[in-house]
Parts: structure tokens; sequence; C-alpha cells
């Protein structure tokens, strides 16, 4: 099952503030409240029915969805694969997934290419990359 969101209103979905620092607060504020509340139910969908993957890519779910990702992904047993590329993921989205990985033994996949990543989270992945 794949997520694909699609914006009736051609509004932005992220607002163009061009803060760097944004709290995962301030960042959900920035996203659209009804693409806030598709991921939640993608997510929720992703749980109940036991899905091997996740597939957000080309959604700019930002660290406030890579948060909600990792809030859950203990909670997915049959979890094998998350596909997030171009995400609009920064340092500290992928950091809330990393640490969640470390607890996670089953998921064997994760793409998160062409989001902002940098160096500054490759602690948090050798983290769990050491753990599974």
């Amino acid at each position: 099952m794949s997520f694909h969101y699609e914006d009736e209103d051609d509004e932005p979905l992220v607002s163009n503030n061009p803060s760097a620092s944004n709290t995962e607060e301030e960042e959900k504020e920035q996203i659209q409240e009804s693409l806030i509340s598709e991921i939640e139910n993608y997510l929720k969908e992703v749980m109940e029915q036991n899905e091997k993957v996740i597939d957000i890519s080309d959604t700019p779910i930002g660290n406030y969805g890579a948060a909600c990702i990792a809030a859950v992904l203990t909670l997915c047993d049959q979890l094998e694969e998350i596909r997030l590329s171009n995400c609009g993921i920064k340092d500290d989205g992928a950091k809330s997934l990393f640490e969640e990985l470390k607890n996670t033994m089953n998921v064997k996949s994760v793409e998160l290419s062409n989001n902002p990543i940098t160096e500054k989270s490759f602690d948090s992945l050798i983290g769990a990359l050491e753990k599974n």
C-alpha cells in the first residue's frame, strides 16, 4: 500500500517559511491539516492491516511526518520496508526514525534519498545499524 496525496485546493502543502530550524511543532503547523490527517490515516491503516511497506515518497511530510512514522514503527510487526524519498525530511526527522529503528528488528530497508539530510544524523544512523 502506498500513500498518494492530491491537494484539492492547489494551495502549497508546506508554507514557504524559509526558516531551517523549525521545531517539530512549528513544522506541523506549516503542513496543511488535510495532509496531516491523510498521513495519520495512512499510518493507522498500515498498522491495522499489518502492511510490510510504508511508502510516502514524493510527499512533503518533513520532520513532523518522519516523527509520526517513527512513533508507529514498534507497532508495525510485519513492516519490512520504509520508502521516504523526496519528502523534505531533515536531520531531526531522520534522527527520530533512526532512534526508533534501534527497537525495530524487522525493518530491512529504509529509502531516504533526495532528502536534505546531513552528517549530523549519522551518529543516530550508526546506532541503528549497530542494533540491527
